[in-house]
Formats: C-alpha cells, structure tokens, sequence
C-alpha cells in the first residue's frame, strides 16, 4: 500500500503542477519538502471541517443531480452507481478521519487555494503535522486552511 501511496504522490504531483500546483499524497499537500520551511496542519481539524463545508455539500449536490437525471434518463444503473458512491463517500470520511485514507479528495477540492496558503505562508510544501521533516522549520498553516472551509460554510 506504501508503494500505491508513493507512485499515486509522484502521478499527482505531476498532474497538478502543470496547472501552477502541487497536491497531496497520502498524508501531505504541496509535497516539495527539500526546502527548510514546511507547512503543517492537523489532519482531524482539516477532515472535520471539509465535511461540514459548502464546499463538500455542493459536491453532495453535483452528485445527486446527477443521479436524479440518470433517474429521469431511465438508467438505473448509473443512478445505483451514483447512490453507492454516498456511502463510499461517508466510508472515506471516516477513514480519513482515523487517519487510514489520504486527504486527496478534500486537497484537490480546496485546490489552489491550498496553493495560495503555501504561498502566503512562504513554505516550500504543506503536510500533516506527523510527516513534517526532520530538522525543518515548521510553519502551522491550519489556520488558514480552516478559514478557507469555514468561509465556504457560511455561505451556505
């Protein structure tokens, strides 16, 4: 699972950078930890808050519309798909949660705003506060993180 987590790090990382950011692995978002000074943040607060937010409730909407038009449609097996994926969803949160998932979903939803808190923050990657490198300086950035889900919660 390891090595899945590595190779799956390297194919995001790439992926995003492309378009001006990096994203997670299993653990980290922003990933180049060669520099000195490293963002971090509390995986249970970031976790808690993603799923409370506007951001995640408006992704439960896409879904649903979706599968409400493979209902119309008469594709009821889309529309099934479509309803298992809620309960994969919930799954996922709480294995987040417990710290057995990676938070690639929550980080590419937050997507270049976890860019503009590393830039902000001036730090060469953001991670969780457990995979911080040795010797770096650190940097909390779980503030930050925190009013970007929560801003997005008050505007529900």
């Amino acid at each position: 699972m390891k090595t899945f987590n590595t190779f799956a790090t390297i194919a995001m990382v790439s992926l995003l950078s492309a378009a001006g950011c990096q994203s997670s692995g299993q653990k980290s978002c922003c990933s180049d930890t060669g520099g000195k000074r490293v963002g971090t943040f509390r995986r249970a607060d970031i976790v808690v808050a993603y799923y409370n937010s506007t951001m995640h409730a408006e992704h439960l909407r896409e879904l649903k519309a979706e599968r409400d038009a493979a209902l119309a449609d008469g594709d009821k097996e889309r529309a099934e798909a479509l309803s298992r994926r809620g309960g994969e969803m919930q799954k996922l949160a709480h294995q987040q949660l417990a710290g057995n998932a990676p938070l690639d979903n929550i980080m590419e939803r937050m997507g270049l705003k976890v860019f503009a808190i590393k830039q902000e923050a001036n730090v060469t990657a953001i991670v969780e506060e457990s995979e911080a490198p040795k010797g770096a300086t650190t940097v909390d950035v779980t503030k930050a993180m925190l009013a970007e889900l929560t801003s997005a919660r008050k505007k529900r």
